[in-house]
């Protein structure tokens, strides 16, 4: 393989997991066949890469029923188990990791998996010494992918302009949101469809052994664009915590909306403005003392725009000190569509309950 050039092509490379990092894919697809047969449902291991979710919708609509409860547990502890006896990584891609820590180029995952699994596969195959506590997955994230959110988030959290990123990714669905985050995006298609990895967005490669010269490409340097939306919220921000509210009000549209997960302001959803100014303030004087909310970064791409804060709060004997993750969704110079996301949602409803 070519040897990489002392210039740093990108500012960091995000690997998805199952397919990119460890050949998962058809050890996971055979398990979940011999599961459904066990419940009555023949399902090929290639029938199996349809989402579990919906695997599970299709087998509960042929069965009449719910799947019981111990088949969900069994599910999980198959995985788990095949994982540990059996779980390798993708021919070549240390090869690969070992470059790039070479050349100091940062590196992540990011995978829609939940993340005891992305640990797991990481710790079977000795990868996790290369990426160590640096993998997200779409439980951080208000929306999974194929919307941008994960990798925005990844770079938001390792502090890279998303126009200076690479994503290594082998499904559709993956490099959609890659390419809704504006990020260079290099598809793997060892056992996908090149040509719809292609039409998607990707640039697409069939072997590790080609990823390093398609790197080196790296990515124009013109490309580095701080979008207006991201100065935007950033002083909108700087100016809230002076004590100013004004940025923000002018950042919201009249007729915005706002997805509230869990309890959080009531959770729900607030339709307007007024709506979401009423509900926060409301929220605030329910707190011992005025929340303290710190915007530790924004990052954006398109119309989205994806911030990282701290929410530090004190209520009836609760405290919450959490990272949210937030998402704005810009139509010109007005936001008009809001997720959010806490680290622990389960606490967060916690500190919002009365009494």
């Amino acid at each position: 393989m070519r040897p990489m050039t002392a210039h740093r092509p990108f500012d960091l490379v995000i690997f998805d997991c199952d397919g990119v990092l460890v050949d998962s894919e058809r050890l996971i697809n055979r398990i979940e066949a011999q599961l459904f047969s066990q419940v009555g449902l023949d399902v090929s291991p290639d029938e199996a890469r349809t989402a579990v979710a919906d695997i599970v919708a299709i087998a509960e609509s042929t069965r009449g029923a719910r799947l019981p409860a111990d088949w969900l547990y069994d599910w999980g502890m198959q995985v788990a188990l095949g994982f540990v006896r059996e779980l390798r990584a993708v021919s070549g891609v240390r090869a690969i990791l070992d470059r790039l820590a070479a050349r100091d180029i940062p590196t992540c995952v990011a995978s829609q998996a939940p993340r005891a699994r992305v640990e797991l596969a990481l710790a079977v195959t000795d990868l996790e010494r290369y990426f160590g506590a640096r993998a997200f997955t779409a439980s951080m994230v208000p929306r999974a992918k194929p919307l941008p959110d994960l990798f925005l988030y990844a770079a938001a959290s390792m502090g890279a302009d998303p126009s200076r990123c690479a994503v290594i990714e082998d499904s559709e669905s993956g490099v959609r949101a890659a390419v809704a985050a504006g990020m260079a995006v290099f598809g793997y298609a060892a056992d996908e469809d090149a040509d719809a990895l292609a039409r998607t967005g990707a640039t697409v490669f069939r072997t590790m052994a080609e990823l390093p010269a398609l790197l080196e490409s790296g990515v124009d340097a013109g490309r580095r664009i701080t979008s207006r939306s991201v100065v935007r919220l950033r002083d909108a921000y700087e100016a809230f915590a002076a004590g100013d509210p004004r940025g923000l009000d002018d950042l919201l549209a009249e007729d915005v909306i706002y997805h509230l997960p869990g309890r959080h302001l009531g959770g729900g959803t607030l339709r307007g403005r007024s709506e979401v100014f009423e509900r926060t303030a409301r929220a605030a004087l329910s707190c011992d003392g005025p929340p303290a909310v710190r915007l530790r970064n924004v990052v954006g791409s398109g119309e989205h725009v994806l911030s990282i804060e701290q929410f530090v709060a004190k209520r009836h004997g609760r405290s919450v000190d959490q990272e949210v993750c937030v998402v704005w969704r810009m139509a010109g110079e007005r936001c008009v569509e809001i997720w959010s996301a806490f680290s622990d949602q389960a606490s967060c409803d916690r500190f919002w309950q009365d009494g």
